[in-house]
């Protein structure tokens, strides 16, 4: 509810905000949306975000009654998924530069979609029986830092890629040199991945009470390990596959983002050869 009054109460500042975008939220996602690129791109990142939020809410939960660890592992396994995001970071980036945004990006998706695979045994009714609980720990560990380092690549490769596409926005329309329309696209790019995180979170609070799950119950019945771990592999491994999907049309590679740059870059200098026309004159 915040984020939705923020959006329609609080104004941008006139001198900050593009010529051609509307204040109105409804109008100002049309414009947003105006492209091609625009759409898909919001469309895999409501697909991916959504995804990966499903871990986010319900990882202690499947760690700790899916997997089950002892509570006092349950932290230091939550710190491994950031560690291995940490991790995950600079090799994505390395991996972009040599390969392109766009392969890594889509490499990303896809080993991060089978890496939710790993729940699967997870579900296995005798799956305590077959590990010890040591080993069970183990397996959390592996879980956590191999999720952690494929979502790594969202924030470097992904956002990298939301750029582009305001980019080549800004270059095909009629603003003039200098109007940005970052901050535009963001905010609206940051409400519906707040807003899909929201879905998200309801849907897995109704999930567990619907589950039968008992809060503070150290073991849970096994329709609820069932229901939860189902859920943490279904959900995120159809996004993810959806994601990869769109993917395969979005054509918007460096070469495209450096005709984009350099017809900004033409328009500027444009833009400054009047100026300094006007002011001899």
């Amino acid at each position: 509810m915040p984020v939705v009054a923020s959006v329609f109460l609080i104004e941008e500042a006139p001198g900050r905000r593009a010529n051609d975008v509307p204040s109105n939220p409804i109008a100002l996602a049309r414009t947003v949306l105006a492209t091609r690129h625009a759409r898909l791109y919001t469309a895999i990142l409501l697909a991916h975000d959504g995804s990966r939020s499903v871990f986010v809410i319900l990882g202690v939960y499947g760690i700790q009654y899916g997997v089950q660890v002892p509570p006092p592992m349950v932290a230091p396994i939550i710190a491994c998924y950031v560690l291995g995001g940490l991790a995950g970071v600079p090799l994505w980036v390395c991996l972009a530069k040599t390969k392109g945004k766009l392969r890594a990006f889509m490499a990303s998706i896809v080993a991060f979609a089978l890496a939710h695979l790993l729940l699967v045994p997870v579900a296995h009714p005798q799956f305590t029986t077959y590990l010890s609980e040591s080993s069970r720990v183990l397996y959390a560990v592996v879980i956590a830092s191999v999720l952690g380092f494929m979502a790594s690549a969202k924030n470097p490769i992904g956002d990298s890629i939301g750029g582009d596409v305001i980019d080549v926005d800004q270059a095909n329309s009629s603003e003039p040199a200098g109007a940005g329309r970052h901050g535009t696209f963001w905010a609206f790019w940051f409400f519906c991945t707040k807003s899909i995180g929201g879905v998200m979170t309801l849907s897995s609070g109704l999930l567990l009470q619907a589950s039968g799950f008992v809060p503070n119950q150290p073991v849970q019945a096994q329709s609820t390990r069932l229901v939860l771990v189902g859920f943490m592999v279904a959900i995120p491994f159809a996004g993810l596959t959806c994601a990869a999907l769109l993917m395969r049309h979005f054509d918007l590679d460096e070469a495209a983002h450096g005709r984009a740059l350099a017809t900004m870059r033409q328009r500027r200098d444009e833009a400054e050869s009047e100026r300094k026309t006007e002011r001899l004159l």
